[in-house]
């Protein structure tokens, strides 16, 4: 049951990673963190600043790379610029970076819990959740 968990999960972060437009990918790097930091136990709510400062002080994390991550999320959705193939790439690297950091702040058991969890995993392939996501 849990390869099965962590088999669907993964498959999931490849479907959000590749499919869509640039800027759509982007968003769903962001809404991917905001979900990992819910099945982490944090309570994110609000905006996307609102919501990297919640898990920066929750997980104790730097802050830089929410805000960096979070002000690039906001570009591409507000600026009406649109984002290309490389800026979705390189954004999703930085997010599975970013994941990375907030899985390694967790305790062992805490972590594992994390990855098994199941909260938020069906609502993160929605395309028009960005007010049910912010608040």
């Amino acid at each position: 049951m849990c390869a099965l968990i962590l088999t669907v999960k993964a498959a999931q972060l490849a479907w959000l990673r590749r499919h869509g437009r640039p800027g759509a990918r982007i968003a769903a790097g962001w809404r991917a963190t905001a979900t990992l930091a819910r099945q982490s136990g944090v309570q994110v709510h609000g905006t996307r600043r609102e919501q990297s400062q919640q898990i920066a002080d929750e997980l104790h994390l730097d802050p830089a790379p929410l805000n960096e991550a979070v002000r690039e999320a906001d570009y591409v959705a507000f600026s009406g610029v649109p984002a290309d193939e490389r800026a979705a790439e390189a954004y999703w690297k930085r997010i599975d970076a970013l994941r990375g950091s907030m899985l390694a702040a967790l305790p062992r058991w805490r972590r594992w819990r994390t990855r098994l969890s199941l909260r938020g995993l069906w609502h993160s392939r929605q395309s028009g959740t960005r007010g049910k996501e912010q608040r």
